[in-house]
Parts: C-alpha cells; sequence; structure tokens
C-alpha cells in the first residue's frame, strides 16, 4: 500500500473511531486488538486525566503502525460491532467508504474470519491473501521433477532448453492456480506447489491429473526441444505441516522433504505418487483412481497411472 494511501485512509480511520465511540470504548477496542495497549501509559497522560475522543483516537491510529498492524486494528473495530464494550453497544458511523478504500488496495474483509486478506483477483500471492508470517498450517505438498532435465540439457540447444523450461514452468502455474494451488518455489527444472483449505487434497490431485493429461499438448505446441525429446514429469504428494514464511524459498518443513521423496523414490515418469494420509483425505471417487505401490519411509504409498 503506497505511503500516502496508508496515511489518508488512517485519518479516515481516526475520524471514524472518535465519531463512532467513547474514549473507554476506543480503549477497549485497541486492548481487543493488543492486549499490551494502554491507553493512559501510550498517550502519557496516565490514568488520572481524562483523555478526549480525538486524541484517544489519534494514539490508538498511532499506535497501530505498521501496515498489518493497522489493518487488525480496523479488522477488530468492524469485528466489535454491536457488541457490548464499556457500559454500552458499539456502533459505528459508516465505515464503507474507509472499506471501499482499502478495497481499492486489494485489502478485503472478510467477516467470517475477522480480518483483512488481500484480493487475488488481480495477484495470486503464495500466501492465498491472509497466512501469517511464522504461523504453522496444514496444507498438502506436491514436489514435481521433469525427468531428464540434465540429459536434456546436454543432447539440445541451450536457448531452446531455457525456453521450453521458462514455458513449462507457466504451465505447471496455469493448471496449479486454476485450482487455487501456488507454486512456492521452482528450480528451473523441478520445483514445489502447496494447497491449502479443507479439500486441498482433492484440487492438489486434480491439478496433478490434469497436468500429466495436457502433457501431451504441452509437448506438441509449446516443447521447443528436439522432436525426440518430450517432457516427462514425476510429480509427489503428501499432507502435513509447514510454517508460513513470505519468503518461500525458506521453508523448512519436514513435510515438503517427504513429499520430495516421494516423488523422487516413489514416482515413476508419467505417475502421480501420493501417500496415504493424503489419499484418505480424498473422496471415494477420487481415492480410487489410486492403486497401492509398497511402502516408503513407513508410510504407504498409492500410485495414479494415466491410462
Amino acid at each position: 500500500m503506497a505511503a500516502e494511501n496508508l496515511k489518508d485512509i488512517r485519518k479516515l480511520v481516526k475520524e471514524f473511531l472518535w465519531k463512532s465511540l467513547n474514549t473507554d470504548q476506543m480503549n477497549y477496542v485497541a486492548k481487543e486488538a493488543d492486549p499490551r495497549f494502554d491507553l493512559g501509559k501510550v498517550s502519557g497522560f496516565g490514568h488520572s486525566i481524562v483523555v478526549t475522543r480525538q486524541t484517544a483516537a489519534d494514539v490508538i491510529v498511532d499506535y497501530f503502525a505498521t501496515e498489518d498492524a493497522f489493518l487488525h486494528l480496523f479488522a477488530t473495530l468492524l469485528f466489535m460491532e454491536g457488541k457490548n464494550a464499556s457500559g454500552g453497544v458499539i456502533h459505528f458511523v459508516n465505515p464503507d467508504p474507509i472499506i471501499k478504500k482499502l478495497r481499492e488496495r486489494q485489502w478485503i474483509y472478510d467477516p467470517s474470519a475477522g480480518r483483512f486478506i488481500k484480493s487475488q483477483s488481480q495477484t495470486r500471492t503464495a500466501d492465498w491473501g491472509f497466512l501469517q508470517e511464522g504461523s504453522e498450517y496444514s496444507l498438502v505438498f506436491g514436489s514435481i521433477d521433469i525427468v531428464g532435465s540434465s540429459a536434456l540439457a546436454r543432447t539440445n540447444v541451450p536457448v531452446d532448453v531455457e525456453n521450453t523450461l521458462v514455458r513449462m514452468r507457466a504451465y505447471l502455474q496455469d493448471q496449479i492456480e486454476a485450482r487455487n494451488g501456488r507454486i512456492w518455489y521452482w528450480h528451473g527444472d523441478g520445483g514445489v506447489m502447496a494447497f491449502y483449505g479443507a479439500d486441498a487434497a482433492s484440487r492438489a490431485v486434480i491439478s496433478s491429473v490434469a497436468i500429466l493429461a495436457y502433457l501431451p499438448i504441452f509437448n506438441l505446441t509449446q516443447n521447443e526441444l528436439r522432436p525426440e525429446n518430450d517432457v516427462s514429469l514425476r510429480i509427489g504428494l503428501h499432507a502435513g505441516l509447514a510454517v508460513y514464511r513470505s519468503d518461500t524459498e525458506k521453508i523448512l518443513s519436514p513435510d515438503i522433504r517427504f513429499a520430495e521423496e516421494v516423488e523422487k523414490h516413489c514416482a515413476e515418469t508419467n505417475t502421480i505418487a501420493i501417500t496415504e494420509r493424503t489419499v484418505n483425505s480424498l473422496p471415494p471417487e477420487v481415492r480410487r483412481q489410486f492403486n497401492p505401490a509398497g511402502e516408503h519411509s513407513a508410510n504407504r504409498i498409492y500410485v495414479y497411472r494415466p491410462v
């Protein structure tokens, strides 16, 4: 968010606060957003002097200095609408102009979660607009590898290899993001995709199946390698945990590493290998497309092979 835009929105929120709430209510809501907040201490007036509404509003908005903290404050305000606080019910004077300005900056209020999330309509972010830095989440991870990439590099013109790899990443991204997945990192000839949500396993599997189903079309239309060099893939899927980092290259997770192991050791060319934990999260009509394929590190593995 541009600094000048955020500054203007902060001014609107200050006015919104002192027109809507009394000083005690403002202090109450600010403490809901950050339990460490104390209006008397932060303002410097102590607890024996009455702080005016306008001063309280200025102090509170300035206290929540970062963009994330400010959005959390305003989300808390919206969430508190209609609730009792400091002897009265909280009612706000028309927050719509502020919500509109935030929406213009791609921030959308999610009333069910009581927070603002980044809109994904224009830019698909790796955090889906709401994952928090340093928080742990349950996801489904997919490791994708271009089979024999080193041999392809040795037997083809370098620029043709580079163009094909760039197009392959774009092709994978289209298939993955079409089902609300994300590529968390990519190293030229392979990488990791992630899916979040209650149906993450199904979407990860369907994306993987679609990737293999349309791979012949990719080879016909976008592969610039020699005619005998079709691009082939291996995919491994595993459900697990990861602590989110905005720099997704730095996300370290045993479950991500295990997805990579499953892809490397259990998936054959143009197949999908999946762990039992992930299979168990699939609906029956999807689950039956996978056949048992032994174990890896005491985990049962299932494999999908296109017809």
